[in-house]
């Protein structure tokens, strides 16, 4: 996966570099932030076509729609990276839940 921000580009192996636990200070620059969230995978009302992780009132579209789809209609819980000015949340580990 390559993902543009600000300008900058990088690919999944520089964002995987930026998992340690000392990378919250490098995420901020590029408007992210590593996350835990529960939530229920569904079709997005933002972006019609894809699927979002939506937890109470925030939704966050997931990046990897492919994997996403096999969670369609389940509760998850997703450990990942988000990008807050576009909403996108990038996974790292998805789990299904018992609701």
């Amino acid at each position: 996966m390559t993902v543009v921000f600000g300008g900058v580009l990088l690919c999944s192996f520089a964002i995987e570099k930026l998992l340690s636990p000392a990378a919250d200070a490098a995420l901020r620059v590029f408007d992210a932030r590593q996350v835990n969230v529960t939530g229920f995978v569904s079709a997005s009302q933002s972006e019609p076509g894809k699927l979002a992780l939506r937890d109470g009132a925030s939704s966050y579209i997931l990046a990897d729609q492919t994997k996403a789809r096999a969670f369609a209609g389940h509760k998850v819980r997703v450990i990942g990276i988000l990008y807050e000015s576009t909403g996108l949340l990038e996974i790292r580990n998805i789990d299904s839940l018992p609701l």
